[in-house]
């Protein structure tokens, strides 16, 4: 049975009631439709997800997205609310300072994505571990989701959902032609999971099965509408 709310809110919606005033803050990117709520007369906000007490939340693609968490994060800058009560950790009396530290840890690890790849680290399991080694294995899995929404942010429009497992196949990417003979064609996994793809061409790679070398420094590929 499909869940329908009784009352939909959207962004600024405002409720009111005797004394107090609550006022609708849309910030997607934990989850797509992720609502804090602002007590305006307290100027506190109450993040639920988007902003924790401890440490930052998981971004778990296709629902979670990372470029939407950044956005909603910059949007926090923008208020001017004085305490944050969290769902998870204690209460944030230094908001500002707090947003700003989780906009540049997702920047770092962003970074230490790219720094992966320069080292020849190309698959999330084996990023995981470099990454995260000072984290406990058992939160590696939830690691993994951010990481996947981190390169899904790097590089629009092939959101590799998999994790490089060649199992979703939206990394679709068209090779141009000059590039074909370096870049070679799909194994028999690939091509299997390209033919499910209704917008295979000849020139049809899966990303995540492509190895990166050297001879493809300056590769230029087109990427289909649908993943946009």
């Amino acid at each position: 049975m499909e869940f329908v709310p009784d009352h939909q809110v959207r962004h600024g919606d405002i409720s009111e009631g005797g004394d107090w005033t609550v006022e609708c803050v849309n910030t997607p990117g934990h989850t797509s439709n992720h609502m804090c709520f602002a007590l305006q007369e307290q100027k506190a906000l109450f993040t639920g997800d988007h902003v924790m007490g401890w440490s930052t939340s998981i971004v778990s693609p296709p629902d979670g997205d990372m470029a939407d968490c950044l956005a909603s994060l910059e949007l926090l800058l923008q208020r001017n609310d004085q305490v944050y009560w969290p769902t998870h950790g204690p209460c944030i009396d230094e908001p500002k300072a707090h947003v700003q530290a989780f906009i540049q840890h997702r920047q770092e690890r962003e970074q230490q994505i790219i720094d992966c790849i320069e080292q020849g680290i190309f698959k999330i399991g084996e990023m995981v571990p470099a990454m995260y080694h000072d984290t406990p294995e058992f939160m590696y899995p939830a690691a993994a989701r951010s990481v996947l929404a981190a390169m899904d942010n790097l590089v629009p429009g092939i959101d590799a959902d998999c994790g490089g497992e060649c199992s979703c196949a939206t990394c679709h990417v068209m090779v141009k032609a000059d590039w074909t003979g370096t870049v070679g064609g799909p194994n028999e996994a690939e091509d299997s999971m390209l033919d499910l793809n209704p917008e295979r061409a000849a020139n049809s790679r899966l990303s995540c099965q492509m190895t990166v070398s050297d001879d493809l420094d300056g590769l230029i590929v087109d990427l289909p509408e649908f993943q946009f």
